[in-house]
């Protein structure tokens, strides 16, 4: 049976063999780190690209329409080559470098172990220098958690439990156990859980996922239900041209795994509606091979749809998607609301100033609106940093957003900076990762007195949108379109939904108070 995952599938697998090693007389045979044993550009390889052990696996495994992988014996070959790789580039400490040498980091190991535990099972490939890796990793992920990315600690609970599966051991299930007790206290009423500081759509479907890939391996029904609670938030954020996320949510992603949702239409039928929906999206001919680096097709992502392929179900639904409906809806938790009118899909984020995304319901034109740049002499200060003190008040259908600027900076990479990153990397390991979270995602620097207030009045076809903008220095102000400066790895992948942004980037002068209006016009559906 055809299903919407078949194209993306087979032109996936040409890529990641194209990243790999496959030279069986390499040192780096079954590496996936093409900038590494390849260029020779960079100095380590990153373990978290040993992820495409599992897809390559799973493909020579399962025979499906136009699978002309399937029991390929060089595929298996080079699944077995990825997964010995992985065990010589292990710390002594059980963990993996994923972005720096030295680093010991968290999600590399978590995602690595996980998929190259499935890798092992898929293949029945179980020797004793693997175990004993995997039994490593297990003790560096008890012994270091994740709290402000929790996709990456719920990837580590369900790869901690999947070696206690395969090693039939109750002590390692038991550090699973643990975790997912601790975790699920942590899921927001609302139904999300945090990513620095707030919500963010792609990375929850990170958690659905492996929240899914914890139940077939634990059977605990619990987590069940918070993928339920997922799934009936997530719906508000597929947009009517069936894309999803972007830069009002806290890392800005805007890509997705398919296979929570996948698992879950037996739980919950909305499922059927939202699968086809993201992939009348993502099978467009623009779309071709996903508008998205090597780096996260290597990454979680090719797995997950190769794993949906494997259970697709073609049903419907007697739900729909909110967005096909008139409403408003307030999410306080999560700081996020949205409008939706028969011409427009509106949401606007409160926790990042304003920041908002509309989709034309007739002809899918989307604007990005990143509020403000205020540029006074070197230095650079924007709204849209997430601030839990920014305030709003939405009175019939006009919102009002309060916020503050915060100094940010532009960083460039250079030889002398990651000299220095190296060095304390090899002195202090893991700690250096949580100075660079401070610095590259979170910003020390205080909230300027700089001000924005944005009044949106949301008719049925047009948006009035009133900024007032207070700054006692004198500078430049910039509008922002569709690009946050808060750094994210898995963000900033093209959009062709972009290409007609209607916030156009403009400049103005600006000392004491500066008011821009705009306006942005929708055709009604006929």
């Amino acid at each position: 049976m055809q299903s919407p995952y078949h194209r993306l599938v087979l032109s996936i697998i040409p890529r990641l063999l194209t990243n790999l090693d496959r030279d069986g007389n390499s040192p780096t045979y079954g590496c996936f780190d093409r900038n590494f044993w390849h260029y020779k550009i960079r100095d380590f390889a990153s373990a978290i690209l040993q992820q495409s052990a599992l897809t390559l696996a799973l493909v020579y495994k399962h025979n499906f329409q136009g699978n002309i992988y399937y029991e390929k014996k060089i595929i298996k070959e080079y699944a077995i080559a990825a997964i010995n790789y992985w065990t010589k580039i292990q710390h002594r400490d059980g963990s993996f470098n994923e972005y720096f040498w030295m680093e010991h980091s968290i999600p590399s190991t978590a995602f690595s172990l996980y998929a190259l535990c499935e890798t092992c099972e898929v293949l029945n490939y179980f020797p004793k220098k693997v175990l004993i890796s995997m039994k490593n990793a297990c003790k560096f992920l008890q012994k270091n958690s994740e709290t402000g990315a929790l996709n990456q600690e719920i990837a580590a609970i369900a790869a901690i439990q999947f070696v206690g599966k395969l090693m039939e051991n109750k002590q390692i299930t038991a550090i699973a156990q643990n975790k997912i007790n601790r975790i699920l206290e942590k899921e927001n009423d609302e139904g999300w859980f945090t990513e620095y500081g707030g919500v963010d759509v792609g990375y929850l479907s990170v958690s659905l996922d492996f929240l899914i890939r914890y139940f077939e391996l634990s059977n605990d029904f619990r987590v069940l239900q918070s993928a339920r609670r997922i799934i009936n938030f997530l719906k508000y954020f597929i947009h009517p041209d069936g894309s999803l996320g972007g830069e009002y949510g806290t890392r800005n992603t805007e890509y997705f795994l398919p296979y929570g949702f996948e698992f879950m239409k037996k739980y919950e039928p909305i499922c059927y509606e939202i699968i086809p929906t993201l992939f009348s999206y993502i099978n467009q001919p623009h779309y071709d091979n996903m508008s998205m680096d090597e780096r996260y097709i290597l990454h979680y992502t090719s797995h997950s749809y190769v794993k949906a392929l494997l259970i697709y179900t073609n049903g419907k639904s007697d739900r729909k998607l909110p967005y096909v409906n008139n409403f408003t809806q307030i999410f306080d938790e999560s700081k996020l609301i949205i409008h939706s009118t028969k011409c427009y899909y509106f949401i606007v984020s409160v926790l990042k100033g304003g920041v908002f995304k509309v989709i034309s319901k007739k002809n899918y034109q989307t604007t990005i609106d990143c509020g403000y740049k205020i540029i006074v002499g070197e230095k650079i200060y924007v709204s849209e940093w997430p601030n839990l003190t920014n305030s709003f008040i939405m009175k019939d259908d006009c919102v009002e957003i309060n916020a503050q600027f915060k100094k940010v900076r532009y960083y460039v990479q250079n030889p002398f900076l990651l000299s220095i990153v190296k060095a304390l990397s090899f002195i202090f390991g893991i700690k250096v990762i949580k100075f660079l979270k401070k610095n590259l995602i979170f910003s020390d620097k205080k909230y300027s007195s700089m001000a924005l207030k944005r009044r949106f009045e949301l008719k049925r076809d047009r948006i009035l949108i009133e900024d007032t903008i207070y700054c006692e220095k004198k500078g430049i102000v910039k509008a922002c379109n569709q690009l946050s400066m808060r750094y994210s790895p898995s963000s900033r992948f093209y959009q062709i939904n972009t290409l007609d942004n209607q916030t156009g980037v403009h400049s103005y002068t600006i000392e004491g108070v500066k008011k821009i209006k705009k306006e942005i016009l929708f055709s009604e559906i006929s």
